[in-house]
């Protein structure tokens, strides 16, 4: 079994859980997840079953949307709405939208970020989670993050009862970025605490949720959403490898880039799909310190590539 999963995450899961369930329903351990969503957060996670897994680091760093609610007025120690409350500002009415219009667009492009205590980045061995459960603090690494997409979405609705308002967003951004905390560095440009108070991934790795289904809806049909590799490989350049180079290609030897004299030389800087016989055998891509040559950066074995 070969291909790739679009599972719709619930919550109070971790994306560990989700590998190891799927695994049950599957009978099959060769599993991977394309990028960790917090156990709290739902929405788009594929998955890679077989020689798919050999695309998970590719599709990890792949840009990811989602959409979700900021809550103005208090903030927490977890940055969402599950964490201990540690700062208040009651508001009288609703934060002007265009002051928060404003601030967001200052928000995009390339940030610098801090990742939350309560998050599993690792420091010195131990997840900052850790730290914090011993109500410890320690000096957390700063992130280069990249931020496409940030925008309201919806009204700025005022809560009379908790004197707080909230509003949704969308947001598309790199691997690695707390959406959380951009929650509350939004409070901090606004000088009012604040939280992320709901968030759905929508969108990873150019799969949207409309693709995605339920654990009960897999465990249900089991291999019937499998998207197989063949297909998912369609959206990638592919190039035929010459007759008198098939064997040293399913061996992944190290090439001379003019021996593929169809390919562009500053093409094989992105990855190039490798077929014989319309079979993917494997992706070359340039080589890291010699120019002149390219090397394999992922091989499968279909049958029919001996």
């Amino acid at each position: 079994m070969d291909g790739i999963i679009i599972l719709n995450k619930e919550k109070s899961m971790t994306s560990h859980d989700c590998v190891n369930i799927l695994r049950g329903i599957l009978k099959t351990k060769k599993i991977g997840h394309t990028g960790t969503l917090d156990p709290n957060v739902t929405g788009v996670l594929p998955m890679c079953i077989g020689q798919a897994t050999k695309l998970v680091e590719w599709m990890t760093n792949s840009s990811k949307t989602y959409e979700g609610s900021i809550t103005l007025g208090y903030s927490t120690e977890t940055e969402d709405q599950y964490g201990k409350v540690v700062e208040k500002l009651k508001l009288n009415q609703a934060v002007d939208e265009s002051l928060i219009d404003q601030t967001l667009s200052q928000m995009v492009g390339e940030l610098k970020q801090i990742p939350p205590m309560y998050s599993a980045v690792r420091v010195n061995g131990k997840h900052l989670y850790e730290y914090a459960r011993n109500n410890q603090t320690i000096e957390r690494p700063v992130r280069t993050i990249q931020v496409y997409e940030l925008r309201r979405t919806s009204s700025v609705i005022y809560n009379e009862v908790t004197q707080t308002c909230t509003f949704d967003f969308l947001i598309t951004c790199s691997k690695g970025t707390y959406v959380r905390t951009i929650a509350t560095d939004l409070g901090v440009q606004l000088n009012i605490p604040s939280h992320m108070s709901r968030l759905v991934r929508i969108s990873s790795a150019g799969f949207s949720i409309d693709q995605a289904h339920t654990l009960d809806e897999i465990r249900e049909h089991e291999s019937h959403y499998l998207i197989p590799l063949m297909d998912v490989l369609k959206k990638y350049p592919k190039v035929v490898v010459p007759k008198s180079l098939e064997r040293l290609v399913q061996n992944g030897a190290v090439l001379r880039r003019e021996q593929f004299e169809q390919v562009e030389a500053q093409d094989w800087i992105s990855p190039q799909l490798l077929v014989i016989n319309d079979v993917p055998i494997g992706f070359y891509g340039q080589h890291p310190t010699k120019s002149d040559l390219i090397k394999p950066l992922k091989m499968f074995s279909f049958k029919g590539n001996e």
